[in-house]
């Protein structure tokens, strides 16, 4: 996947946050949040636990 990052900036600090999180030195929510703050809209990346907690429509409908 290609993703375009909002400045040289952003995309150092996603990356180095990227590599923490396959150590499992991040967490996925925090991932995600990272990827919303760096990423150009549409590129984000997503993981299970913060599409949940970023769409409670979805999640009270499958209560």
């Amino acid at each position: 996947m290609s993703e375009r990052y909002r400045s040289e900036f952003h995309a150092s600090i996603h990356e180095m946050m990227l590599a923490a999180h396959r150590m499992n030195a991040v967490d996925d929510v925090t991932m995600a949040d990272f990827s919303r703050r760096c990423l150009v809209a549409g590129d984000h990346i997503e993981t299970g636990e913060a599409n949940q907690k970023d769409r409670p429509d979805e999640r009270q409908a499958q209560d």
